[in-house]
């Protein structure tokens, strides 16, 4: 869940834009089959988003069971 705390709606303005800007084309590959595209306007920010779902997977990292562990692919 996201929640916004504020006292002024300007203040967190921004972080409502970043979220809403994002916009889905339904398009059609060239086998005829439908999927969703998800885009925005150039120069127009998305990082509050992005920030949000890197959260969101951290929180459920975090909440797995067996720890996480960084390991040398190549090694």
């Amino acid at each position: 869940m996201l929640v916004l705390p504020w006292k002024e709606p300007l203040d967190v303005e921004w972080v409502i834009d970043h979220f809403t800007c994002i916009e889905m084309e339904e398009r059609e590959t060239v086998s005829g089959k439908k999927y969703h595209h998800y885009t925005h306007s150039e120069g127009e920010p998305d990082d509050a988003l992005h920030g949000f779902i890197y959260s969101l997977i951290a929180d459920a990292v975090g909440k797995m069971a067996a720890p996480l562990v960084i390991q040398d692919l190549f090694g």
